[in-house]
């Protein structure tokens, strides 16, 4: 904010005399803490906000919305790595990819659950979101907007320190599906540790939609479902849309 000096006293003085009332005025001059220019700013908000209002957490969820039973409760096979569910789910506020710019809420979801996946030796690792919705149309809504953040990664990574090559492996890879719509992406980076890459699957039945994200090492993998090289999100389709949709 600019600093906004005071004037003489001099000059609210003669303010003071030429009012036809009792104002209180008085040249004693205010404190210096009362300076706008000296007043502490407030500190900057750094979550990112959205317009659209969150649904509040004291409403009960529709009947018909997604529990915890509708994340998958066995291990996810990655590439011949189990990646175990762990025992507790997870606070919903929390942010499950490095690609993601608002929280959860903001997609305007009636239900969230989510839980962490992971190899007993840490690498690689797993985040599934499972989400419901008041109708398939802001179902769709909500993947087109975790669509936009996948699109725009590259400029969220760089700001968070990404080193280059920073890389969309994977570019909104359309899956065929029945009764919905799935995508695969995959982003590779350079982070602190070491070259870093985090696979992205969207998986959409009607009014349900889950996400999941796997932090690995980079690699090449085909997209062609079947291939020997295929990549390892597109197994877990079928797992994740059984449990989604259970």
């Amino acid at each position: 904010m600019p600093s906004m000096s005071r004037r003489p006293l001099a000059w609210a003085a003669a303010v003071c005399a030429v009012l036809t009332f009792a104002s209180g005025c008085s040249s004693t001059p205010a404190p210096e803490d009362s300076d706008p220019a000296q007043s502490p700013a407030a500190p900057e908000d750094l979550t990112p906000q959205s317009g659209r209002p969150e649904p509040d957490p004291s409403t009960p969820a529709p009947q018909g919305s997604v529990t915890e039973a509708n994340l998958p409760n066995e291990a996810l096979d990655w590439a011949g790595t189990p990646l175990e569910p762990a025992a507790e789910t997870l606070p919903t506020d929390e942010q499950f990819s490095d690609c993601q710019q608002f929280t959860l809420a903001s997609l305007g979801p009636d239900a969230t659950h989510a839980k962490a996946y992971g190899d007993p030796e840490g690498d690689p690792s797993a985040h599934v979101v499972v989400m419901s919705f008041p109708d398939a149309k802001t179902a769709e809504g909500a993947r087109t907007e975790v669509r936009r953040w996948l699109d725009t990664c590259e400029e969220i990574l760089t700001n968070n320190g990404a080193q280059p090559p920073v890389e969309h492996a994977v570019t909104d890879h359309e899956i065929p599906g029945e009764n919905g719509q799935n995508t695969l992406d995959q982003w590779n980076w350079t982070a602190e540790a070491g070259p870093h890459a985090e696979s992205q699957l969207i998986v959409l039945q009607e009014d349900r939609m889950a996400l999941v994200m796997i932090d690995s090492a980079p690699e090449t993998w085909s997209t062609e479902p079947g291939a020997e090289d295929a990549h390892p999100a597109l197994a877990l389709i079928p797992q994740v849309t059984e449990a989604l949709t259970s």
